[in-house]
Formats: structure tokens, sequence, C-alpha cells
């Protein structure tokens, strides 16, 4: 893996969005993959949040990787339409330091170690067979689905969703070749792995896309050399889409290339243990710090209401006392899944998008860009 990027590739590479969800979004579904996959003997700091949506009787699992400017909460209701749409098993793992996974900061190593362990998490726990999975990605995403494929050309099929050739492409076509090499390593190389890739590939690039031009998909489906492959590059469909909103766009490709639905009788076993709350990191770095502090009041409370105060004596107290701490600290519920008018949530942040504008504004003024350069 190349060095971590500096700190101005790093808050462009990876613009975390505030949490969408909370330990307790998401019932039955919400789980904790331990790094050992083995859930006797867990380490609890450890554990790497995780949404799986199971469809009844479906054979095939798509391993979806979400953007850098999402979390588990903002990529649910995408995943929910892929299971529903597709009749498939749909599972999305969290990076580090998004959403309520603390862990390690965000960099191509982290990111790819969780994606490993989630494939590992399906086929060792969940005892899907790799050949039953497909790896999907967008955006940077796209970047970690790509390396999967590389390491496990068994996979049903991979699909690329506006990937980038390389990160230095991404930058390049905002910044210029120069600046782009001087401030940015060679990591998130998707061009590089490629080559020789024979896993069977869909890759959706619109041209209306202004953040990371349809042309680096293009380029990556010529560089596969899977007998097996589309691309889909719809005149109207930019880079923040909702990529279900037309069938034509996503569903009718997938459909059609990798001939979905298909279908299993054989249950799958998740481990009960896989949905303890208090597997999740932020469950102890929020109740266990303040155990021996005495009682505590919600952070938004009215000190003179002694129905604030909350004993940390038993399991209940610790359930009751990380709910209104999060309440508290980060201000919302999540809101009930309702229609969204300006396609799925959470798309108008999405990775490049809100990145350049911090990346040019902020991190390269002291350059003194010519003036054609501003805005």
């Amino acid at each position: 893996m190349a060095a971590a990027p500096s700190p101005l590739v790093f808050a462009f590479l990876f613009p975390v969005p505030t949490p969408s969800y909370t330990p307790h979004s998401f019932p039955g579904e919400l789980l904790w993959i331990p790094q050992s996959l083995d859930y006797s003997s867990r380490d609890k700091g450890e554990c790497v949040p995780a949404v799986l949506l199971l469809c009844p009787n479906a054979r095939y699992l798509v391993l979806y990787l979400h953007s850098n400017g999402e979390d588990l909460g903002l990529s649910y209701y995408f995943a929910s339409g892929l299971r529903a749409l597709l009749e498939v098993h749909v599972l999305i793992v969290e990076y580090p330091g998004y959403g309520i996974y603390g862990g390690r900061r965000p960099s191509e190593e982290s990111l790819s170690a969780v994606a490993d362990l989630s494939f590992r998490f399906v086929t060792d726990v969940l005892g899907i067979p790799s050949s039953d999975i497909i790896l999907m990605g967008r955006s940077l995403g796209a970047a970690l689905a790509t390396q999967l494929a590389r390491r496990h050309p068994e996979t049903h099929g991979l699909i690329l969703l506006a990937p980038f050739l390389s990160l230095v492409e991404a930058f390049r076509q905002f910044v210029g070749q120069d600046l782009a090499t001087m401030f940015v390593d060679a990591i998130f190389c998707n061009d590089s792995l490629m080559k020789g890739m024979q896993v069977p590939m869909l890759i959706v690039h619109g041209q209306a896309d202004t953040l990371v031009s349809c042309e680096q998909g293009r380029k990556l489906f010529d560089l596969c050399d899977s007998k097996q492959k589309l691309f889909v590059s719809p005149a109207d469909l930019g880079h923040n889409a909702d990529m279900l909103s037309d069938p034509e766009f996503l569903v009718r490709p997938i459909l059609s290339l990798f001939a979905l639905p298909d279908y299993s009788f054989e249950e799958i076993r998740v481990p009960p243990e896989a949905f303890d709350k208090t597997l999740c990191p932020l469950y102890h770095g929020l109740v266990e710090l303040t155990r021996h502090d005495g009682p505590l009041r919600k952070l938004d409370g009215d000190d003179e209401d002694p129905s604030c105060d909350v004993a940390l004596d038993t399991p209940a107290a610790d359930e009751r006392e990380l709910g209104e701490l999060e309440e508290g600290f980060h201000r919302w519920p999540p809101k009930a899944q309702e229609p969204f008018e300006n396609g799925l949530p959470g798309l108008n942040e999405l990775d490049i998008d809100s990145g350049i504008s911090r990346f040019l504004d902020e991190s390269m003024a002291d350059l003194r860009l010519p003036d054609e350069w501003d805005g």
C-alpha cells in the first residue's frame, strides 16, 4: 500500500458525512463483524458495523461498498431497492471513521481491510460461496470492489458505478496533471488492477457526470479482459443521480448480464451474537468512559429535572444511557423512510463533489491559482 495521503488530499478524499444512524437503527439488520470472525472470542473494540438485508430464498448476495460521501444510513435505501428489485441479499459494510465506526482513520489500507473482512464474513460466517457473491461499489467504493474482484476472480460479477481510473486521474480532471501528481500518491489505481480482469463486469457511468468523466469508466471497461462485460452510459445520468430512478440505468443491465433473479432454498444462518449492541465501538466509547463518574444527565436536559439522571448499574441502564447520549450528542434521530425529491439521501454530498470545493477554496488558497480557476 502507498503512504497515507496528505491532509489536503485526505480532506478531499474522505468528506465524512455527519452520522446518519445510531446503534439502535435498523433493528434485526444492523450487525457487527469482529476482526477474528469469531463471536466467542471477539474484541469488542474492533468490530465493524454492517447492515445485512436478507431476501427470502435468494441465491446471490450483493456486497455493496458505498461511496466516500455516504455511510450505512445514507446507503440503506439504495440497498433496500436493490434487494427488492433484484431479489438478492445485500450486505453494506461501514468504513473506519464513518458512521458509528471509530477505529482507524480512513485510508486505502484500512478500507481495503474492511472490504476483505466483509467478504470473509459472507463466505466463512454466512456460508455463501464466493461464486454467489456480486461485488458492487460506487465511486471510491468501486475501487474497493475492484480490489476484491482481483483477489477473488471466482465471484459471480463486478458492478462499478461512476468509477475513476485512479485517484491521480480524479484530481487531474480539476487541477491539471502537474498539481495532481504533486499532491496525490499512487493509490486507488483501478486502471492497473483492471488489466487482465476476467470477472463478468458491468460499469454504469453517466455522460452528465461532471465530477468523474465517463471517459474514465469507458477506459476501465476497455482495459477489462472479461468476455462477459457491459458498459452503460446514460446521457442524462450525473455523478450524484439516483441510479434506481430509471430501470434502464442499473436494474435492467444487471438483470440481463447476470441472469437474476435466481433462488436457493438453503437458509442463511446469522449468529445471534452478531446483533449484540455491546459490540458497537460507540457503545463502549460512550458508556464505559463515564461508568465511574456517577449519574449522568442528558446533554440537552434540565439539570433540575431528576428524571434526566441515569444510574449506570445495570445493562438496561447502559442501553438507556447510550440512547440518551446519542440523542444529546448527535441531535437527530434519523428520519423515517420518505420519498426524496432529489434522489437518495446524501447524494448531494457525494465524494468528489463535496471535496473538490474544499480542496480548491481552502487547501489551494496559498498557491495563488490563476484567476480563471476561481470558483
